[in-house]
């Protein structure tokens, strides 16, 4: 017979800022919606 498999222990700790992972996910989408707007006018800008 075979031992039946343990469950793991998920140690989710916070993140290093901004206390939760959801906070930080936000953090990141916002930042890469912000350089991608400034690359954006940076070409509009400099095709003129």
């Amino acid at each position: 017979m075979t031992p039946e498999p343990r469950e793991r222990e998920v140690h989710d700790d916070p993140p290093p800022f901004l206390g939760r992972w959801s906070r930080l996910y936000l953090a990141v989408l916002v930042y890469l919606a912000a350089i991608i707007g400034l690359f954006y006018l940076f070409t509009v800008t400099l095709n003129r």
